[in-house]
């Protein structure tokens, strides 16, 4: 049976290719997937890959807001549980997973 947790994981993974491949600066840390370097269109700088670690996500966004990244950028939060409005995000559309077993 696929899992939200295991298509969050994946679409990070295919993020991370994408935006590699491209020569991004990239990497998987807390429970984020983050890109901070400017992303291809319609991908996002930042992908949520842990429902549990809001906290420590939170921690990363506020880091990066802080850095050197150009705005605007983008959060994917996979789960939907982190809120991004006091840090001046708004959501741009709402969407569910879904899956196919082999």
């Amino acid at each position: 049976m696929i899992t939200v947790a295991a298509a969050v994981y994946n679409n990070a993974v295919w993020c991370d290719a994408v935006c590699q491949a491209l020569g991004c600066d990239t990497a998987m840390t807390d429970g984020l997937w983050v890109n901070r370097s400017p992303s291809p269109p319609y991908y996002s700088n930042a992908v949520t890959m842990d429902q549990d670690a809001q906290e420590i996500q939170l921690h990363g966004v506020r880091s990066m807001l802080a850095g050197p990244l150009p705005r605007p950028w983008t959060i994917k939060d996979g789960f939907h549980v982190l809120d991004l409005a006091p840090l001046a995000f708004e959501v741009l559309f709402e969407a569910e997973w879904i899956g196919l077993d082999a």
